[in-house]
């Protein structure tokens, strides 16, 4: 008599087998290349090139601002420092400049930028207390003004040159 191996046991192996997360970090053939990108950053241009190989991905950017940046296995990230916004860096520094994401198994596909623009706003405030009946009370109100920071993103575009 032959032993019988369920299907499902079959199935549930050879999906074992085939699946799970990529750890490494080689490009897929496909994304292979050197891609130009562009984005306009509150009216800035930010133009350069990004070179896709095998376990590399390295920029080069028109003004020489853009650098590499501590990211994501899966995400490529790059620090744009003549951008007309800020960013934070990984020591929670606000430090000028935008950051540029790239998707590493598809550089050519939803790349875009980041960054932080100081708006200005308005907000009511006690400008003098009294006390009455044993409580602090405001007698006066004024309006003062702060900046606080607010992201900010858009498109990269990506064209593929060779």
């Amino acid at each position: 008599m032959r032993p019988v191996i369920p299907f499902f046991v079959i199935a549930t192996v050879a999906a074992c087998a085939t699946g799970g997360p990529r750890t490494n970090l080689q490009q897929p053939m496909s994304s292979l290349g050197t891609y130009e990108f562009s984005a306009s950053i509150r009216g800035q241009m930010v133009t350069g090139r990004l070179l896709v190989r095998h376990d590399t991905m390295l920029v080069d950017s028109d003004g020489g601002d853009c650098t590499q940046v501590e990211s994501e296995t899966r995400i490529f990230a790059i620090g744009c420092q003549n951008a007309p916004v800020t960013r934070f860096n990984q020591n929670r520094e606000e430090v000028p400049g935008a950051l540029l994401w790239f998707d590493r198994g598809n550089p050519g596909q939803n790349a875009k930028w980041s960054g932080n623009i100081p708006v200005q706003k308005r907000r009511e405030a006690c400008a003098r207390y009294e006390t009455r009946d044993g409580r602090q009370v405001c007698v006066s109100k004024t309006y003062e003004t702060y900046v606080e920071l607010e992201s900010t993103s858009g498109p990269v575009q990506m064209r593929r040159v060779q």
